[in-house]
């Protein structure tokens, strides 16, 4: 019972969250969230590219000019992420859901949670997926985004969001709450490679 407390907690929490958001929409053309962003800078001297397709590691640059890799991985704010698995699920009402593993890494001075330090956004065909609950799957922990972690250390978490369908590609986004979401971390997953 405390269990399904803390989870409807967190996800009315969340929905305040997203509710109360000043961040600027950055919905994608529809019909082109399965596009390739391309990079129309140079990198910065001295770096190089490790992509294989022209030399320029895929980017999108935010509204505050601020490059995005679209790895899945890096710094937001004072935290860092990593999106370590993607998987299908049903959530606690049967619908298809997307499962994120993502490591967060607390760089900055205080203890803090994720749920209360980074915002993820999920968009399918140019829509926001909703945040959902997962029950009855032993390897889904519904609590780990929720507890605080000491300044220095890094936790594994994980969160879910209702398919609009099991095709299309899933766009995600995170950004920090404490630098205003000017950075942000991008990964486009192919739910086709999922099945």
């Amino acid at each position: 019972m405390k269990r399904l407390f803390a989870a409807l907690l967190s996800l009315v929490l969340a929905l305040l969250l997203m509710g109360c958001s000043s961040a600027p929409a950055n919905d994608p053309t529809p019909g082109q969230a399965d596009a390739p962003v391309e990079d129309k800078t140079d990198p910065p001297a001295g770096e190089q590219s490790n992509d294989s397709t022209g030399g320029k590691e895929d980017t999108n640059a935010d509204d505050t000019g601020r490059d995005a890799q679209n790895t899945g991985e890096g710094q937001v704010g004072d935290y860092a992420v990593k999106i370590t698995g993607v998987r299908l699920g049903k959530d606690y009402d049967g619908a298809d859901a997307i499962i994120l593993d993502y490591d967060f890494t607390n760089n900055s001075d205080e203890t803090t949670s994720a749920m209360e330090s980074l915002y993820f956004q999920l968009f399918q065909d140019g829509v926001e997926l909703d945040f959902t609950i997962i029950t009855g799957d032993d390897n889904y922990d519904s609590d780990s985004y929720m507890k605080d972690i000491r300044p220095g250390v890094t936790l594994s978490c994980q969160c879910a969001y209702v398919l609009g369908n099991t095709t299309s590609p899933v766009e995600v986004e995170v950004k920090s709450i404490s630098d205003s979401f000017k950075s942000k971390v991008l990964y486009n997953v192919d739910l086709s490679a999922l099945s």
